[in-house]
């Protein structure tokens, strides 16, 4: 199959650079639902889903048959196009069907993560208003909570333990003669699948609205360079987040078992389903990575069954690149990069013999600008833009959230701040809102903590800038240990005092925790971290 993310091209005229063009797989009007049914009835028997918490194998056949009884079940229901259905569940066995059915109805998707609070549901599900809600049993209070604030009642169905006065989604699996009567209808490009959560590591997220041809476009090319079959993948992301929704939708198109869990992130938990199950590609993040490989029972070969390793959501250090190919010994680690209004928007190249965000995806645009809007060049920092022929429909009925994102030239404004080297490599720097400013200089985080990273007995570094009246940000680092390691904030500060300019010094401090606020999915919360550090140094200095 060929590969969508190949040498990214550079016009020096225009100062843009731009991913190598590759053809569809399937047509535009071609919905996810009807391409995911054409796939699976031609590998009827083949094992798409494995549940590491019960066992239970479903193959293409079984999922099949469940997808078209939700979806007919669904239409009985009185939901047609357009309707909005929510999800509030984890990975379970029974998720995959009706996310299909949803995607075959042409019913849009709205998921929220099962950790919600009832006030961030509500903020969610009061943007994208869903018809009917599909909940885990012990999430059904939460849910109820939600709509009573937000004052309707949607139809929920629930899966885990049956409750009474509501609908099961066994219920739905019952012998129904007219399922393969059903015909799935055709898409256009204003067709919306999902309303995806943007990240909410800065914020309350937004709905960020992708058709079909965007979704179908990166999951039918699957998820690396062409590898041996069979395969399978694993991902602890739900499906609130990107990764989540297309380890299900790759999985499903490409013939690739998923190894799923509805069990919450554990490191312990982690290093169980990779010894047990031997998943062949893993989805993860740079803080997940490095307590697996810092797993006191991992060995040498622990990892032989992973021939690739892609991490996504954070920035990944040098060092736990390279610490990290030293247990790949059939695979490699892959370096990404992507934002929810995109996709996946770049991947290192094959053999990659340096640390980058890698090559950009096909047919995606990207420019460099500094704070006035002028375009950089080569080896220039600025904030990354992008554009791609599938670009998102918007945010879900926040027309005036879209026009701050998207500029005249149709580029997404990403915040982020990067650069591409002479060749055509990106390197993602850091978020803007997390420059340290410290008197007249801005500062990357980034450097600070590939510094710290390099000190042995360190697990995990993040740099932060302390508000200071006199010197606008003063630099600090939060740092978590390895497990039974003494390195001290002194030799912190000593080993970057030597190795970085003064402006970019510890004179915050450097602050020792056991662990950092995260996403649901591993992604740091890099404002909560901030505060963290305030209020450390606030006690540390009062």
């Amino acid at each position: 199959m060929e590969n969508i993310f190949k040498a990214t091209l550079y016009d020096q005229s225009k100062k843009q650079w731009r991913g190598a063009s590759a053809q569809m797989i399937f047509r535009p009007q071609v919905s996810l639902g009807r391409a995911a049914l054409f796939v699976m009835d031609k590998n009827p028997d083949f094992v798409a889903q494995i549940s590491a918490n019960s066992g239970v194998q479903k193959t293409n056949r079984e999922i099949t048959n469940a997808t078209l009884k939700i979806a007919v079940n669904l239409q009985k229901m009185g939901c047609k196009k357009g309707d909005v259905i929510g999800f509030v569940l984890r990975n379970n066995e029974n998720l995959a069907p009706a996310v299909l059915a949803c995607l075959t109805i042409l019913t849009l998707i709205s998921a929220v993560d099962p950790t919600f609070t009832t006030a961030e549901m509500v903020h969610m599900f009061g943007i994208t208003r869903p018809k009917i809600i599909f909940c885990e049993s012990n999430k059904l209070q939460d849910v109820k909570d939600t709509f009573i604030e937000l004052m309707y009642t949607p139809t929920t169905i629930v899966f885990g333990d049956k409750i009474n006065d509501y609908m099961h989604i066994n219920d739905m699996f019952e012998e129904l003669e007219d399922i393969y009567d059903f015909t799935p209808p055709e898409v256009d490009d204003n067709t919306c699948a999902v309303i995806l959560c943007s990240s909410g590591t800065t914020g309350l997220p937004k709905g960020v609205a992708l058709n079909h041809a965007h979704l179908l476009c990166i999951s039918s090319y699957g998820f690396m360079d062409k590898l041996e079959k069979p395969l399978s993948v694993f991902c602890f992301s739900s499906l609130y987040w990107y990764s989540g929704l297309m380890i299900l939708l790759m999985g499903t198109l490409t013939n690739t078992t998923r190894i799923i869990t509805s069990q919450a992130y554990s490191p312990e938990h982690y290093f169980e389903v990779v010894t047990k199950y031997k998943p062949n590609i893993l989805f993860t993040v740079p803080i997940q990575l490095s307590e697996l490989i810092e797993n006191v029972n991992i060995e040498e070969n622990t990892m032989d069954c992973v021939k690739r390793c892609l991490c996504v959501g954070s920035p990944l250090s040098m060092e736990l690149w390279l610490n990290v190919k030293k247990f790949l010994r059939n695979g490699d680690i892959y370096n990404g990069y992507g934002m929810s209004e995109i996709g996946f928007i770049s991947r290192e190249p094959k053999n990659a013999k340096k640390l980058s965000a890698g090559v950009l995806l096909t047919d995606v645009e990207a420019k460099v600008i500094d704070e006035d809007g002028n375009r950089l060049e080569i080896d220039e920092q600025g904030e990354l833009c992008f554009k791609w022929r599938h670009m998102f429909l918007g945010y879900y009925n926040s027309p005036k959230e879209t026009a701050k994102v998207i500029d005249a030239e149709g580029f997404i404004h990403s915040g982020d701040i990067g650069y591409f080297d002479e060749d055509n490599l990106l390197h993602i720097i850091g978020r803007s809102k997390d420059i340290i400013k410290y008197r007249s200089y801005s500062i990357s985080p980034g450097e600070i903590e590939s510094v710290i990273m390099k000190i042995p007995g360190i697990r995990q570094a993040y740099a932060v800038g302390i508000y200071d009246t006199v010197d606008s940000e003063l630099p600090a680092a939060v740092v978590i240990r390895k497990e039974d390691a003494s390195v001290t904030e002194e030799e912190i500060i000593a080993v970057t005092n030597n190795s970085l300019i003064d402006p970019k010094h510890l004179r915050g401090g450097v602050f020792f925790v056991e662990h950092v606020p995260t996403t649901a999915s591993g992604k740091v919360k890099k404002a909560l971290v901030k505060e963290m550090a305030e209020k450390m140094y606030l006690s540390k200095n009062s």
